[in-house]
């Protein structure tokens, strides 16, 4: 059922996309350039979409969740306001398992966070409990080095 806030939050963010009023995170970026979801599916979503949830975040305020389809498919997008009035869409993807059951439910099923494999995604290696330690990547040429 659409509360009030749940039709003046989608107005606002209609209003935005409408006028392109918008600006589009680096993660939605490389999502459409991996052809994961497309421009096309972002804004027809939020134009014509469902708010499924509101997150409250007490360091950067308030995300929406927000459910669309295009071409009979879902998309979710995550988004949230900006400075000047802008829409910030920070994450677009389509709703799959493990996490959801559907396009609009979660799976609250599997295993804890805990729980889960102890094998490196990129090497297949061990993964051992640490209490503090170092995470190293390589992006473009660059070494990042986050402790």
């Amino acid at each position: 059922m659409k509360t009030t806030k749940d039709i003046q939050i989608m107005e606002w963010i209609a209003k935005r996309m409408a006028g392109g009023h918008y600006i589009i995170s680096e993660h939605v970026i490389r999502s459409i350039m991996g052809d994961k979801v497309s421009i096309q599916k972002i804004e027809s979503g939020l134009l014509h979409g469902k708010l499924i949830e509101i997150h409250n975040n007490p360091a950067r305020g308030p995300s929406f969740l927000v459910l669309g389809y295009h071409d009979s498919g879902p998309v979710h997008v995550l988004c949230a306001p900006g400075i000047d009035g802008l829409l910030v869409i920070l994450f677009a993807y389509l709703p799959s398992p493990p996490i959801w059951k559907d396009p609009t439910h979660r799976n609250l099923g599997g295993m804890p966070m805990k729980n889960m494999t102890k094998k490196c995604f990129f090497c297949g290696g061990n993964i051992k409990d640490i209490t503090v330690g170092n995470f190293d990547y390589r992006l473009e040429g660059q070494l990042y080095v986050v402790k």
